[in-house]
């Protein structure tokens, strides 16, 4: 196991696994999803209240002040009194708003908790996505380095040899431009390799010296692929339409059709009048605080009122109308991105598949062509060791491992995303 290291830090352990695992717990996006459908949850739990009464308790003091005129002479008067009001209201019909509501809160909690699924499989892809990228370049800067091809212990050697005037001068010219290029190439590999591992750490959300463990590609398969194969078998075994059907984005999708026919259907009642039931009881406070008057009676009296109420928007049936018309034209604008979107995943995953294939059958070219050129630069070097090829043909022979191994990793990588994708797309999780 290799890391790409920075001080100060340790990883906790040393398998792609484990980057994902800590990945999963560390992510910005993915606890940004977490609050959302927790936020979805509560306001499940809100639209509930709607359907219990409302109570409302209530208490004051009044005091008021009067002057009267009898006979010519003046008299103030004032007057205190302490009361409480206690009041419930429920409503008893609202054409199912509020359980239109609730259904809706439903919808949005179910589809934030897929969303809550899809963003740690996204997670994952997107790290499997940009972890394979700094494979693909590291195979790329080793085979620069590596003293079998052209730019590491061949190229010096070469260079040996035009110090003491051995060679050609076009073959002198043709070493130094592969040295030039060489050096540019080393220079962009690396600083693509740091680019990438940058990438991995914002998506991380780790510091700049988090370490990234370097797994050799080549000889071991990631851990995903041990799931592929029957997941593979299912694919082709069923129609896309049935693939599709069951991936998150289509089940999102669907939800957010539901929710806006839930809210069509709710404006749609909007001619029709609500009722409710309101209670309510007063008290006067001072038949409690004061002594009872000699020889009288209290001056006031508790008192309890029960109404119904018939609420009816008659003059705003114009107001109403265009809000049905705008609920309408919501649906009809999610019913055709709901399409779109099935036509779009669905010609997405039929690509992944036959890209699949294809990067199979050119995995299989490549690693021939780099058994091939390996044998072929062998051969070469014992021919310009006898002196029967010139230095541009032991270049060419370097030129084309060089390329053979990068067009095999290359593809290496293209393949372990693309089984990645289409695990996602059958409904496994990537999560190891």
């Amino acid at each position: 196991m290799v890391y790409w290291r920075a001080p100060h830090f340790q990883m906790r352990g040393n398998e792609l696994e484990t980057l994902i695992r800590d990945g999963l717990q560390s992510s910005i996006a993915i606890k940004t999803q977490n609050i959302t459908a927790d936020q979805a949850k509560l306001a499940t739990k809100s639209t509930y209240g709607n359907l219990l009464p409302t109570l409302t308790l209530s208490t004051g003091r009044t005091s008021s002040a009067a002057e009267t005129m009898s006979s010519g002479d003046i008299s103030k008067t004032s007057t205190d009194t302490n009361s409480a009001d206690i009041s419930g209201s429920w409503t008893l019909w609202d054409n199912f708003s509020n359980i239109r509501q609730i259904r809706v809160a439903k919808i949005n909690e179910q589809i934030e908790g897929i969303k809550r699924s899809r963003e740690s499989e996204t997670f994952v892809l997107s790290l499997i996505d940009t972890y394979f990228s700094i494979y693909f370049t590291s195979e790329g800067r080793k085979s620069l380095n590596n003293s079998s091809n052209r730019p590491g212990g061949f190229i010096k050697r070469a260079l040996l040899l035009l110090r003491p005037g051995l060679a050609l001068e076009i073959e002198a010219l043709d070493t130094e431009i592969q040295v030039l290029n060489s050096e540019r190439d080393l220079m962009e590999l690396n600083q693509n390799i740091k680019t990438t591992l940058r990438s991995i750490q914002v998506l991380m959300n780790k510091e700049e010296n988090y370490l990234i463990p370097h797994l050799n590609l080549l000889d071991l398969q990631p851990y995903f692929m041990k799931k592929f194969p029957p997941v593979l078998k299912v694919l082709r075994g069923v129609s896309s339409d049935q693939i599709l059907a069951g991936t998150m984005d289509f089940k999102i999708s669907k939800l957010g059709l539901d929710a806006t026919l839930e809210r069509l259907k709710q404006t749609e009642l909007g001619y029709w009048p609500t009722t409710s039931i309101r209670l309510s009881h007063s008290y006067n406070l001072e038949n409690y605080v004061q002594d009872e008057p000699a020889g009288g009676k209290r001056a006031g009296l508790n008192s309890t009122t029960l109404s119904l109420n018939l609420t009816w928007q008659v003059w705003d049936w114009w107001n109403t109308q265009r809000t049905i018309e705008s609920s309408q034209m919501d649906y009809q604008t999610s019913s055709l991105r709901f399409r779109d979107e099935i036509q779009n995943s669905r010609a997405k995953f039929e690509t992944y598949l036959e890209n699949y294939d294809i990067t199979v059958k050119s995995l299989e070219a490549s690693e021939k062509a780099v058994d091939k050129a390996l044998k072929q630069l062998d051969f070469s070097r014992e021919m310009y060791r006898l002196g029967r090829i010139n230095l541009l043909s032991m270049q060419q022979a370097t030129s084309r491992l060089y390329d053979a191994q990068i067009s095999f990793a290359s593809r290496k990588k293209a393949l372990y995303v693309l089984a990645a994708r289409l695990i996602n797309y059958q409904g496994q999780t990537l999560i190891p």
